[in-house]
């Protein structure tokens, strides 16, 4: 009975561990400092794609290129513009709000954007662009600002497609990336690998260093295969925007992982140690009788 009791706890500590592994490695990719950083290594405009198989985010995405070039404004002043602080801005806020909303659709902080704020960051960073006219830097503002509500709607649509979402997934992840989730998880952990110590004593090996390796790997691999789950499953647009912090997070978790295995296997070797220790002081009080 002990055996079966100590097994099923041993299970639940290597799901628990997982899960735990998992949320905090979400978490610490969909920070603001995060996003922004990633923000800032993207080149926009290799998400231009006239030509492409039709997408309602990509189509109000790429409107304001062809109004650009509608307006005869230069390649060379539209790179400049796809190159501005604007675009990592606004991309950084959608990504963000969006996680928000998802964690917590009546978070405040989860906001659309307006039209008077896109406004104001349209004026803001035209005017940060070097080498520009101030004639054609008006005609640029006056452009980006007829296609700020093209923004707006891409934010309304991620919305929606959220909205559309399975309820019962919804709640469940909005529970699962809930902070106080993450100390329940902690807590459950630490209380069953104490409940193991004191059923098993000397026996730890199988009932604690078994799982939680098991979740390191499991970990190791979801963090090899989880960019092609994502891959087969998401469209090409919003894969260009996501594929960056799906890499982190694969990163993170992997990394994450081996140090968990690492810290399993030092525990493995004090553990044998202190074991042939006490054999070798029990041997001679054998001799000795």
């Amino acid at each position: 009975m002990k055996r079966l009791i100590s097994l099923v706890l041993s299970f639940i500590i290597f799901l628990l561990l997982l899960i735990l592994i998992i949320i905090l490695n979400i978490n610490s990719v969909t920070k603001y400092n995060t996003i922004n950083n990633i923000s800032k290594k993207v080149n926009y405009l290799n998400f231009i794609d006239i030509k492409s198989n039709k997408n309602e985010i990509r189509d109000n995405y790429n409107i304001l290129y062809l109004s650009l070039e509608k307006a005869n404004i230069s390649k060379e002043i539209i790179e400049k513009i796809y190159k501005s602080d604007f675009f990592v801005e606004v991309t950084s806020h959608i990504i963000y709000k969006e996680f928000t909303y998802l964690k917590d659709p009546y978070n405040k902080k989860a906001s659309i954007y307006s039209k008077q704020q896109l406004d104001r960051l349209v004026d803001y960073y035209v005017d940060k662009i070097n080498d520009i006219d101030d004639p054609i830097k008006e005609e640029i503002k006056e452009i980006m600002k007829s296609n700020n509500n093209n923004i707006i709607t891409i934010e309304a649509i991620i919305r929606k497609d959220i909205a559309n979402t399975s309820l019962y997934k919804l709640k469940l992840l909005r529970y699962l990336l809930n902070l106080n989730v993450k100390i329940i998880l902690l807590c459950l952990i630490i209380i069953l690998m104490i409940v193991e110590c004191l059923l098993n004593k000397e026996k730890l090996i199988p009932y604690i260093f078994v799982p939680t390796t098991l979740s390191s790997v499991f970990g190791l691999l979801i963090a090899l295969f989880f960019k092609q789950i994502v891959i087969s499953n998401v469209d090409e647009f919003s894969l260009n925007f996501i594929i960056p912090y799906i890499e982190l997070f694969s990163k993170n978790l992997m990394f994450t992982s081996i140090l968990i295995i690492m810290i399993s296997i030092i525990y493995l070797m004090i553990n044998e140690y202190f074991v042939n220790k006490n054999k070798k002081i029990i041997r001679p009080k054998i001799k000795q009788k």
